[in-house]
């Protein structure tokens, strides 16, 4: 691990901590100029039900938004088989999600969080990108 780059990551223009409620939407931007554009969320769920058919309790969503308007979704690992390659879309599963674009357009991206289903709130999270990154 570059010890660099992770501690640039904590300088406050590419890390932002919050919370987020049941079908709340945040928003941020990001200023594209690298020549791939990464974007992590991340957030502790509280426990599941035990032997529960899905384990995620409170589900977040983020959605990356290209200055001409497409849309990027988390990269999925497919459970039964992770060793295929990731496709991309909601996900519905894990807590940590990444957004991963090699040549992004450059300009300002727009960042959507998304409380899908929060039972307990408010969810604590923590985004992170490769570029500078500021609420909206």
């Amino acid at each position: 691990l570059n010890i660099y780059k992770a501690f640039t990551n904590l300088d406050g223009k590419k890390i932002i901590e919050g919370t987020l409620n049941h079908k709340e939407i945040q928003w941020f931007k990001a200023t594209v100029t690298n020549e791939s554009l990464k974007i992590t969320l991340e957030w502790d769920d509280i426990p599941g039900v035990l032997n529960a058919k899905k384990n995620l309790v409170n589900d977040l969503d983020m959605i990356a938004i290209a200055p001409s308007g497409t849309q990027y979704y988390p990269d999925i690992l497919d459970p039964v088989n992770p060793s295929n390659p990731a496709t991309t879309g909601k996900d519905h599963v894990n807590n940590l999600e990444q957004i991963h674009i090699e040549n992004p357009e450059p300009g300002e991206w727009t960042i959507a969080l998304i409380g899908r289903k929060i039972p307990i709130p408010p969810q604590e999270y923590s985004i992170v990108a490769n570029s500078t990154l500021v609420k909206a």
